[in-house]
């Protein structure tokens, strides 16, 4: 039976190193976009209601905000399709000699089943052959025989 072992203490300097990159790798970028995505709101909304824009024009720049994430994620899918395509690309130049290594076993193995296969075969259609043979032998001895009464 395998025992766990108890949990590691971690690095304090190394736990709080992580905080201070989380805080500015992840927290900060976040509260930016944030902030930046309501004061574009408040912008929409402050122009609006003081008539500096016209309702067409905001439902049109509102209409643009709405699709910026569709595209980010047809982005996204078209960089993952592109690595398919590469990867694709890459697997064709690859793998053709593998595949002829492959193509060697699949004969190597056919051959043998052939063998086999021959050799259980063989004395079943060997006995049979005979017994035909024996068969039209006697059926022509008979009908020898026949003409001969006749």
């Amino acid at each position: 039976m395998i025992r766990e072992q108890p949990p590691r203490k971690r690095n304090p300097l190394t736990q709080q190193r992580h905080k201070k990159d989380v805080f500015w790798q992840i927290t900060v970028p976040l509260v930016v976009l944030l902030l930046i995505l309501f004061a574009l709101g408040g912008l929409v909304i402050a122009s609006t209601a003081t008539g500096g824009g016209t309702v067409s024009a905001m439902a049109d720049t509102a209409l643009v905000w709405m699709a910026l994430p569709t595209l980010f994620v047809l982005l996204v899918v078209l960089l993952v399709l592109g690595g398919v395509v590469y990867a694709v690309m890459w697997i064709i130049n690859v793998l053709p000699p593998y595949f002829k290594v492959a193509h060697d076993w699949t004969a190597k193995i056919a051959a043998l089943v052939k063998g086999y296969s021959a050799r259980i075969s063989d004395p079943v259609i060997e006995v049979r052959a005979r017994a035909a043979a024996v068969g039209k032998a006697a059926q022509r001895l008979r009908d020898d025989v026949r003409k001969l009464k006749n």
